[in-house]
């Protein structure tokens, strides 16, 4: 009934443990960069490839850094 509600139109082939099963050893790799802060001078990694003018900032400096937008009602 589930299925039928969602509108699909097809019975499921697998059970949830059956798809958690098979999915586990397909694991995303995450490849990760080895950059130098800009600002602490730390090494550090980043999931994105850096671009050479654009600062790249360790966590701690990131969080520093970030600016939050105020709005006006």
């Amino acid at each position: 009934m589930f299925f039928k509600g969602k509108g699909f139109t097809h019975d499921p082939k697998r059970c949830k443990q059956c798809r958690g099963r098979r999915n586990n050893g397909k694991a995303i790799r995450k490849i990760e960069w080895g950059v130098k802060c800009a600002q602490c001078e730390l090494e550090t990694t980043v999931p994105f490839r850096p671009v050479r003018n654009e600062p790249v900032y360790c966590a701690e400096c990131f969080a520093k850094t970030k600016v939050i937008p105020i709005r006006n009602p």
